[in-house]
């Protein structure tokens, strides 16, 4: 049975790994921190299972929003082997969130007995037999608790306190009803931490999480996703997280869901969180789409595979436009000595064209790059804790934060 391992912990940094994995994930990586995969209905934007396999070092793991599967219930009821083994990620850890971490969720719309949920052709209402029901057709190896998380720092106490009570209230009910199902005893809860930015109620949301027989956290409550997710400041609410993190016990991984800058995803790992995701630099650079990621994560000049930055990557800070009238006869990779397909293939020049005439190929390209980019942040990430330079290579990334 799949369990979280806590390895070390320097400076509130975590270093872990998922261990005892089926067969088919154990060649995979799925040490932590780690992002999982962002997929929408299962597949990674703009990549077919070809391209994703060009990507060196893929996590093992994926999430698979619920709001765009929801409306695939009866199918994959039929389908052998689930979501998993239909969108051929059947040698992945796969883990289903309530929301997706990419798009906006309308505020509103939850009720004491149901979670709504939306998808392409509009509004679901989850409830906790129609939850179980979903569970059974997907058979994912992990999926996150139903959760009233529609709070942000606006929001009233008394409804603070409902989504509180609500949350606990699902997970209960959820945790009961899994029992009578034999198929989903391999399926493990993850529980949502809510509460709002009110620290007495989000402390009680985990403690009471924490005593139940969950497999994990998921941290929510601040914002309801999208776009503000990408504006939310993690340091504005450090002292909460980290008084909430002491609360929940060390051998289960903590989730922090949402679109991750390079300056938000190193202060989650500082605060002790464990598996984000690459819905940034797969699904946000598409609002961005003439976007590449060129922030320079090594520390020089110690570091043997430190990526060569032009003064011109120097001056752009953590991505560049590369509709760029300034790139159009530039024949340099997209970042200098980056090992992705797309730097190793192509030039500035050839994607800058691609841009300028609307060819689908420029997402694909850019998407190519962005998540090999992003993967190997957290392969140094997890490299600098291990060798003590975490806190170094952290203000080494946020120094080249645009002003």
């Amino acid at each position: 049975m799949m369990k979280f391992v806590l390895k070390q912990v320097k400076n509130g940094c975590r270093l872990g790994q998922l261990v005892d994995l089926p067969k088919e994930v154990a060649e995979k990586s799925l040490e932590t921190p780690m992002c999982m995969l962002y997929t929408r209905a299962g597949s990674v934007p703009y990549m077919g299972r070809d391209v994703l396999d060009r990507i060196d070092k893929l996590p093992g793991a994926v999430n698979m929003p619920i709001p765009l599967l929801v409306e695939n219930m009866d199918a994959m009821a039929e389908f052998p082997g689930g979501i998993k083994k239909f969108a051929a990620m059947d040698d992945f850890m796969t883990y289903c969130s309530i929301q997706d971490p990419a798009v906006l969720t309308p505020s509103g719309y939850n009720t004491k007995k149901a979670v709504s949920v939306w998808s392409c052709h509009g509004k679901y209402e989850l409830d906790i037999p129609g939850y179980i029901k979903l569970m059974s057709s997907l058979d994912v190896d992990w999926v996150q608790s139903l959760s009233d998380g529609d709070t942000d720092r606006n929001t009233s106490e008394k409804r603070v306190i409902k989504s509180v009570e609500r949350t606990i209230n699902y997970l209960d009910e959820l945790l009961e009803e899994k029992e009578k199902h034999e198929k989903l005893h391999s399926t493990k809860l993850i529980g949502t931490i809510v509460g709002g930015y009110l620290e007495e109620k989000r402390f009680h949301s985990a403690r009471e999480t924490a005593k139940r027989p969950v497999a994990g956290f998921s941290m929510e409550g601040f914002h309801n996703f999208g776009p503000e997710s990408e504006t939310f400041d993690l340091e504005d609410v450090k002292h909460l997280l980290s008084k909430t993190l002491e609360l929940l016990p060390q051998d289960k991984p903590r989730i922090l869901p949402g679109l991750m800058s390079p300056a938000n995803l190193l202060f989650a790992v500082e605060l002790g969180f464990d598996i984000l995701d690459t819905s940034y630099p797969l699904f946000y650079r598409q609002m961005k789409i003439c976007s590449a990621l060129c922030y320079d994560y090594n520390l020089p000049p110690t570091s043997t595979d430190n990526i060569l930055r032009d003064s011109d990557e120097q001056s752009l800070g953590w991505e560049m436009d590369l509709y760029d009238e300034r790139y159009r006869e530039d024949t340099a990779p997209v970042v200098k000595s980056c090992t992705c397909y797309t730097c190793t293939h192509h030039t500035r020049a050839y994607i800058n064209h691609l841009l300028k005439v609307s060819e689908l190929l420029a997402k694909l390209l850019l998407n190519v790059h962005n998540l090999h980019h992003y993967l190997r942040t957290f392969e140094v990430i997890r490299r600098a804790i291990a060798d003590d330079t975490f806190k170094h290579l952290k203000q080494h990334i946020i120094n080249q934060k645009p002003s």
